[in-house]
């Protein structure tokens, strides 16, 4: 029997469809950020990866005891709720699952300080809220003039007469 070649194509288009639904259904699903024992200071990150998954699991014990659970679709997700600091485990589950990974999330603390003539304005650009304390030095005495707690990107103004310090504590 002879196919001619419109029938050949279609058999061919027919095959290379099945391969692919075939090899999309056990695609093994690769992690891509945060990557395995980083780093990262974002409060918020964006998970990604490789693959299709449908569940996002972010726990802060190994074993995965106390999850929470994230629908996903494509191939990131960033989640709603800042995480504190500590160690964080995730997988992803989808037709296969991922291998368990970690990732630090750490703090930074920074303030941001700008001289405006007589008048200074401080900024948190830090990831955390900060308490801080304002500190005027006059001749042999320091005093400490107030607290204040600024918020992530936060930026208040103090009328400064002498050298001033800041001092930041993670709140």
């Amino acid at each position: 029997m002879k196919l001619n070649n419109k029938y050949f194509g279609i058999v061919i288009v027919i095959i290379l469809l099945i391969i692919l639904f075939i090899n999309n259904t056990n695609v093994s699903i690769i992690q891509i950020y945060p990557k395995n024992n980083s780093v990262i200071t974002e409060r918020q990150p964006t998970f990604e990866w490789i693959g299709k998954a449908n569940k996002l699991i972010i726990d802060n014990n190994e074993e995965l005891v106390s999850p929470v659970f994230e629908n996903v679709k494509g191939n990131s997700y960033q989640i709603k709720d800042k995480l504190n600091f500590t160690t964080y485990y995730w997988k992803l589950i989808g037709n296969t699952n991922s291998s368990v990974s970690q990732f630090k999330m750490e703090s930074i603390v920074a303030l941001e300080l700008k001289n405006q003539t007589t008048l200074y304005n401080i900024t948190n650009v830090g990831n955390t809220d900060l308490d801080v304390e304002v500190v005027e030095e006059y001749p042999s005495i320091w005093k400490i003039t107030g607290n204040l707690i600024l918020r992530l990107n936060e930026t208040k103004q103090f009328d400064v007469k002498n050298k001033t310090i800041f001092v930041g504590k993670q709140r």
